[in-house]
């Protein structure tokens, strides 16, 4: 039968296998099927056809569902990310587009806190540097602390770590850097990244301030230490 395909130049989806080191690009996609790169090499799979470790679940026009090594994840083709998308370099990511993750729009009201924007300083493997402009009206205190966690599926994960930045009464820009943390598997992924601001008394956290995701999909890699 006749497959009409949705071709892209790549979506990059890397996980680390039990069994496996596998590396798969879906190529194209219609109806109960997938084209699928896998280490390199083209397959058309089925619906509950299993190659190399990776067995699609269910593929229509708009996305495949894979399973690799118990774990499901859906892809879809987005034509304007998959026709910048560049290989990585070894130990860099390249991310088309605008480096800004999110900018405030219309004016901040009289004594209001509020991240003003954030945008993609640096990337690597294993790590991301954010820059962060925000404005702190200072009705908490000094020890207001602003943090980012990774989130995958709706839900907050340990696989990345940073440290709190303390934040200052005014208007201020600061460098925060997310990192793959000890508990973290060599391979993962996560699609959010969570801003919180919190309180601190007596050196424990207390109350959140306000809390802001972004959408950030990302396929983190641990460096390896020889």
């Amino acid at each position: 039968m006749a497959l009409a395909l949705l071709l892209a130049t790549g979506w990059l989806l890397a996980f680390a296998v039990a069994t496996h080191a596998t590396e798969v690009i879906v190529k194209g996609l219609t109806q109960g099927s997938a084209i699928l790169s896998i280490d390199g090499e083209l397959s058309v799979l089925r619906e509950g056809e299993t190659r190399a470790g990776v067995t699609l679940i269910s593929a229509d026009n708009r996305g495949a569902t894979l399973e690799i090594d118990g774990r499901r994840r859906t892809l879809g083709l987005d034509r304007s990310i998959a026709k910048t998308y560049r290989t990585p370099e070894p130990d860099r990511i390249a991310r088309a587009g605008s480096a800004f993750l999110y900018r405030q729009k219309g004016e901040i009201p009289a004594g209001a806190s509020s991240l003003l924007s954030v945008k993609l300083v640096d990337e690597q493997q294993a790590s991301v540097v954010l820059g962060i402009e925000y404005v702190y009206a200072g009705d908490y205190g000094d020890d207001v602390f602003l943090s980012v966690a990774t989130v995958d599926d709706g839900q907050q994960t340990d696989n990345a770590e940073t440290a709190p930045v303390r934040l200052l009464k005014g208007k201020h820009y600061v460098e925060l850097q997310v990192i793959s943390s000890d508990k973290a598997p060599v391979v993962y992924s996560s699609d959010e990244l969570e801003f919180t601001v919190h309180w601190n008394s007596n050196g424990e956290r207390q109350g959140e301030i306000l809390k802001r995701v972004l959408p950030f999909t990302k396929y983190w890699k641990k460096v390896r230490v020889r």
